[in-house]
């Protein structure tokens, strides 16, 4: 920030529930920020208008418009914002986020995850929590007493979810493999299901159609 821009810094935050909490910043005039490693929460930062060009770790991207940014806690963090770049920005305990990685992947995890730093809003899988953070920002002064219920508790295990399920980052192989297990254990469950069936239908050959097709189809959504 140079000496004859005006700074004009604000930052308005309200929690989702305990692990996650939603966060309005801006700074006005184009600002340099270098936090170094986040340490203990992931940030989604999505720009409102105008962008910032973040680099976390090795990597750097384009925050704009289309594309938001999500930094890792354990990765050096430098960031320059463009002038009149208020940015939405999603905070994520990392002990959470951990913690329903493990559960997801059913095993424990070596560290937490390194994500791709950039985001692509557009994305079918995220447009949803994308659009989400936007409505509980807006209905935040209408609705406070969704914050720290039970709803809300919900709502912060869908968006860190998805963020797990939907975006690249360095356990994905992990979640792959317990993808891969449930659906190997719900296939065997519906052989079984099917034989069971079958026994039941003998001598009527158009039941025993239906079971197969209806099983036919079980398999095909587990694959």
């Amino acid at each position: 920030c140079h000496a004859r821009d005006r700074l004009d810094a604000r930052h308005h935050s309200a929690p989702l529930g305990s692990d996650v909490s939603l966060n309005y910043v801006q700074y006005g005039p184009a600002v340099d920020i270098d936090p170094g490693c986040l340490g203990s929460f992931y940030l989604l930062q999505i720009p409102l208008r105008g962008g910032a060009d973040v680099r976390c770790g090795g990597r750097e991207v384009r925050a704009d418009s289309g594309h938001a940014s999500l930094p890792s806690p354990t990765e050096p963090l430098r960031m320059r914002w463009a002038a009149d770049s208020p940015h939405l920005i999603v905070r994520f305990s990392q002990a959470a986020l951990l913690a329903q990685l493990e559960q997801l992947a059913q095993a424990p995890v070596q560290g937490p995850p390194i994500f791709d730093p950039g985001v692509p809003l557009g994305l079918a899988q995220v447009a949803p929590a994308i659009a989400f953070v936007h409505y509980r920002c807006v209905a935040l002064d209408a609705d406070a007493a969704f914050s720290g219920s039970p709803l809300a508790r919900q709502a912060e295990r869908y968006l860190i979810s998805t963020l797990l399920m939907q975006l690249p980052h360095s356990h994905q192989r992990l979640l792959d493999a317990s993808a891969q297990r449930h659906r190997k254990a719900w296939r065997s469950r519906g052989v079984g299901q099917r034989a069971e069936a079958r026994k039941t239908a003998i001598g009527d050959p158009q039941q025993v159609r239906l079971i197969d097709r209806l099983g036919d189809d079980q398999e095909q959504r587990c694959q």
